[in-house]
């Protein structure tokens, strides 16, 4: 497998950068280059001095004596999957935003590739230590693909709005770091287990394309696409989006790009105000020739399942396993 990253790096050119949505439906990295000539879909990074968002809360992000909750933040941050709809077979990360009952992330982990939005499942953390434990719908409610951005709205199975459990009102920041600023990450790259990740680094500076990126030296990997970017202070300032790819003649030298919370601004505001969109899966079901390889419907936990009367499930056997938290490792939930 690092051979064959080195390898596909080494075909690239220089300015190229990776998405780091998790794909499951082939071993092959999603690529993009940077264009620098392509037209600016939002007003480049302001002043440092500049405002957080009005829609955002005001109480203080952070714990005991000034210092941040990492633990608490992390509840804030979701794992998104996408491999129940057959052209989303990808997983990702997003943050939780306005209420709790809206999701931020990218428009890579959000909409297919043919542009139409994907059934996705939010899966949520109440112990750093779990992977996620509970899941619910969303629905993408607005995006941007140039920008690579996007908004999803969680929603029970009635279609009603339904708060993240355990999430906290989060500050946006819409300035701009200092260079040399430590940056905070949270996301589900889905390295070392099913657990959320933290990572830190330095703001890099930021980048020539329009719209432009953060630039970081946070390590950053595949399935931390959409996750949430913070600063000292707890306040979320990004989205992790991409990292860079060394041209033949650089070495380990990959920056990660980081979407500026700013640039979501419009998004934010357009999703405040509009109305969930109707489920998917009438879409979903036209899409497969195999009757057979229809799940059963998903619950946000094996309870759920259970009381509904589905269950159990087998590791490399039923789809649903993957679903749900094997608490005891033995490769059956819901039993």
């Amino acid at each position: 497998m690092v051979i064959t990253i080195l390898v596909l790096m080494a075909l690239l050119s220089p300015g190229a950068f990776l998405l780091l949505k998790s794909v499951r439906r082939s071993p092959d990295l999603a690529t993009s280059q940077t264009d620098p000539s392509s037209p600016a879909a939002s007003p480049a990074p302001t002043s440092p001095e500049a405002s957080a968002s009005p829609s955002s809360p005001t109480s203080s992000p952070s714990g005991a004596a000034g210092k941040v909750d990492w633990d608490l933040k992390a509840r804030s941050v979701v794992f998104i999957d996408g491999t129940s709809d057959p052209n989303c077979q990808w997983t990702g990360s997003g943050t939780s935003i306005i209420d709790g009952s809206y999701v931020l992330t990218n428009a890579h982990v959000a909409i297919s590739d043919s542009g139409v939005p994907c059934q996705l499942f939010v899966g949520s953390v109440s112990d750093v230590k779990s992977a996620p434990e509970t899941y619910n719908s969303a629905v993408a409610v607005s995006w941007d693909e140039n920008l690579d951005l996007a908004v999803l709205r969680v929603v029970d199975y009635a279609g009603n709005p339904k708060v993240i459990p355990g999430a906290t009102p989060l500050i946006l920041s819409q300035r701009v770091p200092s260079l040399g600023e430590k940056l905070h990450t949270l996301s589900f790259p889905g390295q070392g287990g099913m657990t959320v990740t933290y990572s830190e680094g330095d703001f890099a500076g930021v980048t020539s394309d329009e719209p432009p990126f953060f630039k970081t030296t946070a390590v950053l990997n595949k399935g931390g696409s959409g996750g949430g970017v913070f600063l000292d202070d707890g306040t979320l300032v990004g989205v992790i989006t991409a990292i860079t790819l060394p041209s033949e003649t650089e070495v380990n030298s990959s920056l990660g790009l980081i979407r500026p919370i700013q640039q979501a601004a419009d998004l934010i505001a357009e999703a405040k105000t509009r109305g969930i969109p109707p489920p998917l899966e009438s879409d979903i079901a036209t899409t497969s020739d195999n009757s057979d390889s229809y799940a059963d419907p998903r619950f946000g936990t094996c309870k759920e399942a259970k009381q509904n009367g589905y269950g159990p499930y087998y590791i490399e056997i039923d789809e649903e396993y993957y679903w749900y938290n094997d608490r005891d490792s033995d490769g059956i939930v819901c039993e």
